[in-house]
């Protein structure tokens, strides 16, 4: 039995970006900061997103198996995983049939 999450509004933003990379340029790990820097630009009321609240909803994503972490030294990055993606993708479904 698949367990349900609630998915957050920064979740949902990182899903949706780390899909749309992987569906441009394939699974490959995206930086952090590149990915905060994403969802912060593409926010629809012009909050920026903090970043301590970023990295816990990165690592929530994480503990649940819905992303990969990668760690380079001091950089941080993130690919979605199997379940991640399958995930990322009923969310844009439902999102689209809205």
């Amino acid at each position: 039995m698949e367990k349900k999450y609630r998915i957050s509004a920064v979740q949902r933003s990182a899903f949706f970006l780390l899909m749309a990379i992987e569906e441009r340029k394939g699974r490959s790990p995206v930086p952090s900061v590149k990915l905060l820097a994403a969802i912060n630009q593409n926010s629809p009321n012009g909050f920026a997103v903090h970043p301590n609240n970023f990295n816990a909803s990165m690592r929530t994503l994480a503990k649940r198996g819905l992303i990969s972490v990668y760690r380079d030294r001091i950089y941080l990055a993130y690919a979605l995983t199997d379940t991640g993606l399958a995930t990322a993708q009923k969310l844009h479904d439902c999102q689209c049939s809205d």
